[in-house]
């Protein structure tokens, strides 16, 4: 054994804090590696959680595949659901309002039993750019949209039992789903939702909503991918030269048949610059609770104003006259109202400006309105046709 003199002793001595720094260093790997198992597990855990929460919400009916690679896996998802489908003593304007929200977005289902086509309601005659991309059958609408953040579809669906709400009972059910896109950073193999799934979990919800709710319609099943075509026999009536129509004339784009609503346009190309020229010959039908927006503008619509001569005045600064002739009718056995609108081009000011349009010219459109009105009515294929319309009645005209 050896002491001071620098033997095994002074050795063991010199290599102690060495030994110490190793396992102090050792011992901070070992936390560290804790440490890492503790949050991947947690990060597991949350992520888990989440996709949980997804498969659950909204009915279960949220496109869980394309929605799950964009899920957080260090954040709870916020989830927000409420509607008479879930409570029903509950005083809502909504059968279902759904919101699931995580990492900054949001993917929303809202379900309702609309008195009257809102802001948002899908039209017969849709842009390329907003149609409803899979196949529809007549009783139902459909719409596409979205930005760059979302993909967006809404969808009406007939509920002939109807769907009670607190002022009144509904025939229609509309559902619109909002879908976040991915978001930027994440990888590019995790694609995000597109117009076509969100035009998918509309039907999804529009079918689980009317089981529910008994609606009494016909299922929309798995619809095939084929964005809405526009079915130019709808408004081949509309034919310039059969009306008389001098100059050329444009048709304007409509959708297929839908039993709610249909549009048929002809625009003068290029627009005509004499007062009292016509610049659109329009012709619109409305069912159900789709007529009740024209059964108010009719309301509220004025009688032409004509003068002792039968010449019309405009004075600058009052709402373009137009003329207006108007029929009711039942079609599909729900009440209807049927419009044609001939616009004249009326020249605009800044300042007052008096425009007369002569008895001649207002006696042409009159008779021209009417007649656009009466072939409307009894063209075959038209959209008065192929709804069965009947006890059709012409009413007086309106500007």
């Amino acid at each position: 054994m050896r002491g001071a003199d620098g033997g095994p002793l002074a050795e063991r001595r010199q290599w102690r804090p060495r030994t110490w720094g190793a396992l102090a260093l050792a011992a901070l790997v070992l936390v560290g590696a804790g440490t890492y198992a503790v949050r991947a597990h947690t990060a597991r855990q949350q992520l888990a959680d989440n996709r949980t929460q997804l498969a659950d919400a909204c009915l279960g009916l949220l496109p869980a595949e394309h929605l799950r690679p964009h899920l957080p896996n260090d954040s709870a998802g916020r989830l927000v659901e409420y509607g008479t489908l879930l409570h029903p003593a509950q005083e809502s304007g909504a059968l279902l309002d759904c919101r699931l929200s995580w990492g900054g977005v949001t993917a929303q289902v809202r379900a309702t039993a609309p008195l009257r086509p809102g802001s948002d309601a899908p039209d017969s005659a849709q842009p390329p750019d907003a149609a409803f991309p899979l196949a529809l059958p007549a009783n139902a609408l459909g719409s596409a949209d979205g930005d760059d953040d979302t993909a967006a579809a809404v969808l009406v669906v007939t509920c002939p039992n109807g769907l009670a709400r607190r002022t009144g009972r509904s025939t229609d059910l509309q559902v619109r789903v909002s879908l976040p896109l991915a978001r930027p950073g994440e990888p590019e193999a995790a694609d995000g939702p597109t117009r076509t799934q969100a035009a998918r979990t509309a039907a999804a919800v529009a079918d689980r909503i009317a089981a529910r709710e008994d609606c009494g319609g016909t299922p929309l099943g798995e619809l095939r991918t084929a964005p809405a075509r526009a079915d130019a026999s709808l408004c081949g009536w509309l034919d310039s030269d059969a009306l008389g129509l001098a100059g050329t004339w444009t048709p304007r784009p409509t959708g297929p048949y839908a039993t709610r609503t249909g549009r048929c346009a002809l625009r003068a190309e290029p627009a005509p610059q004499r007062a009292g020229d016509l610049v659109a010959v329009e012709a619109t039908s409305a069912s159900g609770t789709w007529s009740r927006d024209l059964a108010e503008h009719r309301q509220g619509a004025a009688e032409l104003q004509l003068g002792k001569d039968g010449s019309l005045l405009w004075r600058g600064g009052d709402a373009p006259p137009r003329f207006v002739a108007w029929a009711t009718a039942r079609c599909g056995g729900a009440p209807t109202f049927h419009r044609v609108v001939l616009r004249p081009h009326l020249p605009r000011s800044e300042g007052a400006v008096d425009v007369r349009l002569p008895r001649e010219r207002v006696a042409e459109h009159r008779r021209l309105a009417r007649a656009v009105l009466d072939r409307y009515l009894t063209a075959e294929g038209a959209w008065p046709d192929r709804a069965g319309c009947r006890d059709t009645q012409v009413l007086g005209e309106t500007r």
